[in-house]
């Protein structure tokens, strides 16, 4: 059996820096394909470099900052 959240997608708002950056960690380890959402692109692509040196898969691309705005837009 494979990591808990093998097939899940986060989207980690604030995942750039501090509780969101753990975040970001902890469900990359749990298998999550985690997209790390920034303010600031800069912290947020050193998160995803980090994640993926562990071999981790996730993405810090504009697209995923745009689909997790759409998303909350609708909450």
């Amino acid at each position: 059996m494979g990591p808990p959240l093998q097939k899940g997608l986060a989207y980690v708002t604030g995942g750039g820096q501090g509780i969101g950056r753990a975040f970001a960690h902890a469900l990359g380890e749990a298998g999550a394909k985690v997209a790390i959402v920034d303010l600031v692109l800069a912290k947020a692509e050193v998160v995803a470099e980090e994640l993926s040196l562990k071999g981790k898969q996730c993405t810090n691309s504009l697209v995923a900052l745009i689909r997790a705005l759409l998303l909350c837009a609708y909450l």
